[in-house]
């Protein structure tokens, strides 16, 4: 990375783990609503494992570089054939939910779609506590760059990209923050249900070998889960399952998670989607001893 695209684009402030960035001495720091407030939260550390998904971390002067190779090919890394392939577009995408935006396919890396007719190449994505919109005109080759240190913002820094690319090809205004809010789902009501088990029975740590441990404490009747930086009070729901009071992030749905009822010898499980997929195998946590 560093001596094949970062160094000949001059990318000095692009580096490539969470604890490098945080290692800087100006460095954005994550933030998330959590309680009713926007919160700070603890950097999510380890993501190279995950790679290259949310593994670098760079700067707007950099990545005004970056668009720039992009949007004019120059310097020439690579060649005539990669670059054809590189933002054509290659699996179609689902339908997008404003009628403004047609034919989104995948690229290599970049998504393409057009936006009131005209060809768009960008990306958006978030991890925990920061969201990016980044994307470019090849009509035009004018670039755009949205970055936020805030947790799911993506709705909000999509109604921002649309209103800039409005303005960049010279069309008329929508008015798309109006259109496109970010807006939180309403809560699932939470009712509790008188424990029938002791509930120091399921204190403890759960592993799984992909997403490591889960945390089980108990306050009063109510469990404590921490995972990482996430932390949720969880009411009990009957036959040994537990709803959170909080949502597991921005904008997302409460978790439910269940303890298996052992036989002798048999070890505790804890079943929590961390993912949300029906029966993904993830879900299972087993008891650490």
């Amino acid at each position: 990375m560093q001596a094949r695209i970062l160094v000949p684009l001059h990318m000095s402030r692009t580096l490539l783990s969470a604890e490098a960035m945080e290692a800087d001495s100006d460095h954005a720091v994550p933030y998330a609503l959590r309680d009713g407030r926007v919160q700070k939260i603890p950097m999510l550390k380890r993501l190279n494992a995950i790679a290259p998904a949310g593994a670098v971390q760079t700067s707007v002067r950099d990545l005004a570089r970056w668009l720039t190779f992009h949007a004019t090919r120059t310097p020439p890394l690579l060649s005539e054939g990669m670059w054809r392939e590189l933002h054509r577009p290659q699996a179609k995408m689902p339908a997008a939910d404003q009628p403004e935006v047609q034919h989104p396919y995948y690229a290599l890396g970049w998504i393409y779609e057009t936006y009131r007719g005209h060809p768009v190449v960008f990306h958006n994505g978030s991890i925990d506590g920061f969201t990016v919109h980044l994307g470019f005109l090849p009509e035009t080759g004018q670039g755009l760059i949205l970055l936020a240190n805030r947790d799911s913002a993506r709705e909000a820094l999509t109604a921002l990209a649309d209103s800039a690319y409005d303005r960049l090809l010279g069309l008329a205004p929508l008015d798309w923050e109006t259109r496109i809010k970010e807006v939180p789902g309403p809560l699932q009501p939470v009712r509790r249900v008188p424990l029938d088990f002791a509930i120091e029975d399921v204190v403890g740590s759960y592993e799984h070998p992909a997403y490591g441990v889960v945390t089980i404490g108990a306050k009063g009747n109510e469990l404590v889960m921490q995972f990482r930086s996430l932390r949720l009070t969880l009411a009990y729901q009957g036959q040994r399952r537990f709803l959170s009071l909080q949502p597991i992030a921005d904008g997302a749905p409460q978790i439910w998670l269940r303890f298996s009822q052992p036989k002798m010898g048999e070890p505790l499980k804890l079943f929590v989607r961390l993912n949300f997929d029906e029966g993904d195998p993830v879900e299972v946590f087993s008891r650490v001893r």
